[in-house]
């Protein structure tokens, strides 16, 4: 074994690294620091903007979920109309519909006039929006009353060549006592004038020039009834903390081409 003189070991331990080796060290360590920043906010960035996109996408996904349940539980309902005769409330047009849901989305366990309406925006897309007006202390017993709707809520946005149609019966014809009306799609759908609650409901849009469809089959009156002044459990006629309505003053008829009651949709549209 090498023997080292006491010289050689005290200039050993009192050398060090030179300049340049310490030089190439904060090099190298710098550029391991910046990788490592550089990567991690890469990460982070890539990661946020998956969660964003996660949220944005449930979100929707849950307002589609809350719009089919509110198609599916659309009900016949009743109303009375100036001469007091029976009338089903439903009114549609390619812009939305008025009509009555069988549960309120805000109230538990409650009959809701609901309504959707296609806004359309300055770059021809449209918006679907819901309103509400449950019916817990008054309900609806008339066909030109007024509810009062809630604060509208945004369900979709951004549809394109987006369409509300209704598959019912063809009007009845008075003059042809011969006629046999046929289920069709309607883009105009009025209950009080057909006399018939619609059998189907179908929302139209397109996503990349792809048409997309929902299609729900509505719940139909049973032997010729629907619900009337009150919800589905109250097992009679009125529920005991409602108060039917009464007619208020008569309303001013719509001038033509204006909606005929709660349907404050346009009647034409700018096609894209």
């Amino acid at each position: 074994m090498e023997q080292l003189t006491s010289r050689e070991r005290k200039y050993r331990l009192e050398t060090g690294f030179s300049l340049i080796e310490l030089l190439v060290s904060m090099v190298l360590l710098s550029a391991i620091v910046l990788i490592s920043s550089y990567s991690f906010s890469q990460f982070t960035r890539y990661w946020d903007g998956r969660l964003g996109n996660f949220d944005a996408r449930f979100s929707q996904l849950r307002n589609v979920w809350l719009v089919e349940d509110i198609l599916r539980n659309l009900q016949p309902y009743e109303v009375v109309n100036d001469e007091g005769l029976p009338r089903f409330y439903f009114e549609g047009n390619i812009n939305g519909f008025v009509a009555v849901s069988a549960q309120s989305l805000s109230e538990v366990q409650t009959v809701a006039v609901v309504r959707l309406s296609l806004i359309q925006n300055d770059d021809m897309t449209f918006d679907l929006i819901y309103e509400e007006a449950p019916m817990k202390f008054e309900a609806l017993t008339w066909l030109r009353q007024r509810p009062d709707f809630r604060q509208p809520v945004e369900l979709l946005t951004n549809l394109k060549n987006a369409t509300f149609e209704y598959f019912g019966p063809e009007p009845r014809r008075l003059d042809d006592v011969d006629f046999q009306p046929s289920d069709r799609w309607f883009g105009d759908y009025n209950s009080a004038q057909i006399g018939s609650h619609p059998k189907k409901v179908r929302f139209n849009w397109s996503v990349d020039q792809e048409p997309m469809t929902w299609l729900v089959d509505l719940t139909q009156p049973s032997r010729g009834a629907g619900l009337r002044y009150g919800p589905l459990n109250s097992g009679r006629g009125e529920s005991e903390d409602m108060e039917p309505s009464r007619p208020g003053p008569e309303p001013t008829e719509p001038g033509p081409g204006e909606p005929r009651r709660n349907l404050p949709l346009p009647e034409e549209r700018i096609d894209a």
